[in-house]
């Protein structure tokens, strides 16, 4: 009993079809093009469809998490316009922080200068200004969240202020020892000579434990005194936090995160060092990072283009096949143009992570490629165009649909991910690959019956034009008598000639895997190789610690996903998360 009736039909399936298109490859060439022009029409929607990157979207779709926070909508919906308290807010939404750091490597910040230069940065960041619909001015204390001002806090106000004087109920969050500071020092109240530099932190802290509303948290590598005041930190937080309850709210909200972000990224100063995270900094980090993604496209597209090309020439220009090459890495861009466009036209969204599938469709294209290429060099280089063929499609066909089969069926595993993220590339790449082998029946098939009627009638492979053969009787008037008087012992003088240049690249019997450097390599060196006891034991021992490594790695894979490992190498988030 046979259990190849699948392949075998399958394979004789595809000699036939390939027949048909050894007749009419125009229409195979031509059609996919027109599919490929109209669907890449969905690329216009790129910009509508395209989503920002947020952790939700990392966030599996079956996590307690989402049903809690669901929860907690429900019973304690949060109003911006109400006093906050941080106890009560559950999201982290338009929300974000500066962190201030001493210009001097392990420095206090607790100092006059540090802190002057953060009360300077928090006025500036406080005046940053954006327009809304209406072209009103907006600043951060017309849209900042505030909460009530702790007794604390006032407490400590009062110290160095006449009695009389009011301290604000209600502020923006932000931190309460740099409001604390610059209130004082503006204030016409105080009790102080308004000079920074004899106001002193421990004044406050006299008044303000260090657990108090949470001012220690606003403060890093904070170091204690015996009576638990802060004596000293390395790194000071600014936070805020923007009304974002309705959609205009949360519009202008964002434009300031952005315009802060700018800023920042342009701020210097010599007696501090600023790191900083906003609620826009994943989806615009990651928007640079897809900008980058999609300037790589073309040079991708070069680079393989050339090696594809590089790798289908061999010494005879009548078998080298530049321009199949090319024709499969178009394939393959074809293919994606088509997928993205197909999906985006349906009403599909897009994300930066499936940004990166075209990467990996070209190579899956272009090993298909070769794949269909060394399956015709194979052939008898003596037998018709059809002939050659039906062989290859035989023979390469059912390879190609196996490997595609696998590709689909790996990335459809994916769609079923409770990721969203990659939920979205998976469905963005198995539409793909379903293209990329649709193609490669038809507009690669065109081409490779265009270029192997090339081939079969000896014409050049970048001219087209035919190549004339040396005549018979000029190779027995100059080939070398040693060789002459052997063929004339075993063959004819004419079937000697074609022989011999054969494998001069002159004549069709020659098999390309005999003359092909890789090809022969393989044939040869390595497989004799492969004989050698010593050599076998060396791949078996390789094979065995690859193993062993490989199973180490994976019981020592550490799961989770963390928000720096979404961010570009060199964005300031991840250096800020760092």
């Amino acid at each position: 009993m046979r259990f190849d009736c699948v392949e075998r039909r399958l394979a004789l399936l595809f000699a036939n079809y390939a027949r048909f298109i050894v007749f009419f490859p125009w229409p195979f060439i031509i059609l996919p093009s027109i599919v490929t022009v109209s669907l890449g029409s969905g690329l216009l929607r790129h910009s509508v469809a395209f989503i920002k990157d947020e952790l939700d979207l990392y966030t599996p779709t079956d996590a307690l998490a989402r049903r809690e926070l669901q929860q907690l909508d429900t019973l304690f919906h949060i109003n911006d316009s109400d006093p906050f308290y941080a106890s009560r807010r559950y999201d982290i939404k338009r929300s974000g922080y500066i962190i201030v750091t001493s210009s001097i490597d392990d420095a206090e910040v607790l100092n006059p200068t540090t802190i002057r230069a953060a009360i300077q940065l928090w006025s500036i960041v406080q005046s940053l200004t954006v327009n809304d619909r209406n072209d009103q001015h907006i600043t951060y204390p017309s849209i900042c969240v505030k909460f009530p001002m702790p007794p604390e806090f006032i407490d400590a106000l009062h110290a160095f202020f006449a009695t009389n004087t009011s301290t604000p109920e209600q502020m923006c969050v932000s931190n309460p020892f740099v409001e604390a500071f610059k209130f004082i020092l503006l204030n016409e109240n105080t009790m102080l000579n308004r000079s920074i530099d004899r106001l002193s932190l421990t004044q406050i802290s006299d008044i303000i434990s260090v657990n108090s509303v949470g001012f220690a948290n606003l403060l890093g590598g904070v170091t204690l005194d015996d009576h638990r005041r802060i004596a000293g930190a390395k790194a000071m937080m600014l936070p805020y936090a923007l009304r974002h309850s309705t959609e205009a709210e949360d519009r202008i909200a964002e434009k300031w995160e952005l315009k802060l972000a700018d800023y920042l990224h342009e701020y210097e100063s010599p007696s501090i060092h600023v790191s900083w995270w906003t609620y826009e900094t994943l989806a615009s980090e990651s928007a640079r990072d897809r900008e980058q993604l999609k300037r790589m496209l073309l040079p991708c597209f070069i680079a393989i283009s050339l090696y594809t090309v590089i790798c289908c020439c061999v010494a005879s220009s009548v078998r080298s096949r530049p321009w199949l090459g090319l024709g499969g890495v178009l394939s393959a861009a074809m293919a994606i143009i088509s997928a993205v466009g197909l999906l985006l036209l349906c009403g599909y969204n897009m994300t930066s992570v499936a940004c990166s599938m075209p990467f990996i469709i070209f190579s899956v294209g272009v090993d298909n490629v070769f794949i269909l290429l060394s399956a015709w060099r194979s052939t008898n280089v003596g037998g018709t165009l059809e002939r050659r063929m039906m062989d290859t499609f035989s023979d390469a066909a059912v390879s190609i649909t196996a490997t595609s089969m696998t590709d689909l069926i790996s990335f459809a595993v994916g769609c079923m991910a409770p990721f969203p993220s990659v939920q979205m590339f998976c469905v963005y790449a198995v539409t793909a690959v379903l293209f990329t082998y649709i193609y490669q029946l038809t507009f690669f098939a065109g081409i490779m019956v265009l270029t192997g009627k090339r081939e079969v009638d000896g014409r050049h492979c970048l001219t087209f034009l035919i190549i004339k053969k040396r005549s018979v009787d000029h190779f027995v008037r100059t080939a070398p008598v040693n060789k002459l008087a052997h063929s004339i012992d075993f063959h004819s003088v004419e079937r000697f000639a074609r022989d011999y240049f054969d494998k001069m690249d002159y004549g069709k019997e020659e098999s390309w895997t005999r003359n092909h450097m890789m090809a022969k390599f393989f044939r040869t060196t390595y497989s004799d190789a492969l004989l050698q006891p010593i050599f076998r034991v060396a791949i078996i021992i390789t094979f065995i610690a690859y193993i062993g490594l490989a199973t180490w790695g994976c019981v020592n894979v550490k799961f989770g996903l963390e928000p720096n490992d979404l961010l570009p190498d060199n964005s300031y988030g991840k250096r800020t998360l760092l």
